[in-house]
């Protein structure tokens, strides 16, 4: 059997997102980082959940023309 690709390294089309993850405890985020696929973001929020995160913030910081829009 060969090796498969990741269904989850996929481009999250013309939009690129920040997550901030906290611990109520804590003023400051434990986490905070940008993802342009969803492999990542799905990293990023796994390795919030193991650093004890009580939520995570998702927000969108960029948004632009797919190349066959313009």
């Amino acid at each position: 059997m060969g090796k498969t690709k990741s269904k989850l390294y996929v481009p999250l089309g013309t939009k690129e997102f920040v997550i901030a993850c906290f611990k109520i405890t804590e003023s400051n985020s434990i986490l905070y980082r940008r993802y342009k696929t969803i492999e990542g973001l799905h990293k990023g929020i796994t390795d919030a959940i193991q650093k004890g995160a009580d939520y995570v913030s998702l927000r969108i910081i960029k948004e632009w023309e797919d190349e066959e829009g313009k």
